[in-house]
């Protein structure tokens, strides 16, 4: 076998090879990352039961949501307002310029 034929084999199984080990780590990959995903919660969630239960959690995550509602709808008024002004601020200057 010339040096040649053996760069050219060494080249042909190294690519199938690697193209192998490229698929394999694709199909497992997924299945890891849920097993390993699912621990990180379960631990996580039993870290977060010594602290504070999850139901408490989840009051605050509630008050801070129904707050940030409650001032999304405050600006939503104010801009409101505003262009109420300004279209009032527009009606009477047309009205002046056509005196």
């Amino acid at each position: 076998m010339t040096r040649e034929e053996r760069r050219e084999s060494f080249r042909k199984w190294g690519t199938f090879i690697v193209s192998t080990l490229a698929l394999v780590i694709g199909l497992v990959r997924d299945p890891i990352l849920w097993t390993i995903r699912a621990s990180i919660h379960e631990q996580l969630r039993a870290e977060l039961s010594r602290y504070e239960t999850i139901l408490s959690a989840d009051a605050r995550w509630e008050r801070h949501n129904v707050l940030c509602d409650e001032i999304v709808k405050r600006l939503d008024n104010n801009l409101w307002l505003i262009q109420q002004a300004v279209v009032a601020t527009q009606t009477n200057q047309v009205r002046v310029s056509q005196r």
